[in-house]
């Protein structure tokens, strides 16, 4: 298992971020599953004996939830680029888990030996037996947008004159969290936080305002990490490992996302003004243009800059606009 992903397990594996997560995204926010009714569960799954020919997989992470005496498995599958057969992949999973399930209830008759009907003997299963159900979200956090495939159909291709008749095949919807389609306010933990600086994180300026407003709020250092995993930021995830302390609190973690984030501006800045000055072959012009950038950087502009900055018109514009 690769760092970052031992990173996302170990925050999922707690059940009260677990069941926040799976209320806020898929639930819309009610509290249907409940932490102190919820347990981690070994995600690893197989079909058929091992000296036989088996098929294994093995969940990100799975957990089971007591509901009024029900119970429910739920899973999440970490996904940071898109996957056009993750549908298949998927229902395979929720598939393996249900056979598991029947094994267990199949085992228990045979040692019960309280089978009774021809149908119950050739199935292994009682008429009352019934089955948990299995919920599997997928938590695609890339930056492209993932709008395919998102249901076994999709990925059909059916021979002429069977079109109208796509119905009588079974079909399997893949539920997929984007954060772009996340509500925030939909969580109650510190997934609210994480959420809202993904939905962000491609406007430097909506972003540093994220930061701002949730300035006051505090996050663990596992959060921190989550936070610095999804945004894809190598940096601040190892300054959040250095970290000794267990929660930040007040405004030090995200001055820490902040911090992080005028660097990765501010070196897309100095690219597209070396270039420039490498053009112009001027010393009066790489003071000019470090003087723009270093006014552009504190309205919060630099993305614009790396953007623009190397049409010449548009610098004029720009130097005319802060008197350079």
């Amino acid at each position: 298992m690769g760092r970052k992903d031992k990173v996302l397990k170990d925050y999922f594996s707690d059940s009260e971020r677990f069941c926040d997560f799976i209320n806020g995204a898929v639930f819309d926010g009610s509290q249907i599953l409940s932490a102190k009714e919820t347990a981690l569960q070994n995600g690893a799954m197989r079909s058929g004996r091992k000296r036989e020919p088996y098929l294994e997989r093995t969940r990100d992470v799975m957990m089971e939830t007591n509901r009024q005496g029900k119970y429910l498995i739920c899973a999440v599958e970490n996904q940071t680029e898109i996957h056009y057969g993750m549908v298949v992949r998927t229902m395979l999973m929720d598939a393996l888990e249900y056979s598991g399930q029947m094994k267990k209830l199949q085992k228990q008759h045979r040692e019960k030996k309280d089978l009774k009907t021809a149908a119950e003997y050739l199935s292994g299963l009682s008429e009352e037996d019934r089955l948990k159900p299995v919920l599997t979200v997928v938590f695609y956090y890339g930056t492209e947008p993932w709008d395919q495939n998102l249901q076994l159909h999709q990925m059909l291709e059916f021979p002429p004159g069977l079109e109208r008749y796509r119905g009588c095949f079974p079909d399997y919807h893949l539920i997929l969290i984007q954060p772009d389609s996340t509500d925030p306010k939909k969580f109650q933990t510190e997934w609210s936080l994480i959420f809202a600086l993904l939905k962000s994180r491609r406007d430097p300026q909506r972003f540093s305002r994220t930061v701002e407003e949730l300035g006051g709020e505090g996050i663990s250092r596992e959060g921190l990490m989550t936070a610095a995993v999804l945004l894809e930021d190598e940096k601040l995830l190892k300054l959040a490992e250095e970290e000794k302390e267990e929660r930040f609190m007040g405004c030090q973690a995200l001055d820490m996302i902040r911090e992080q984030e005028w660097k990765a501006g501010e070196e897309a800045g100095q690219k597209v003004g070396q270039k420039i000055g490498q053009e112009i072959g001027e010393k009066k012009a790489e003071e000019r243009f470090s003087c723009l950038i270093r006014r552009m950087k504190e309205d919060n502009r630099l993305e614009e800059f790396a953007e623009l900055g190397t049409d010449p018109k548009k610098r004029e514009e720009w130097m005319k606009e802060y008197g350079i």
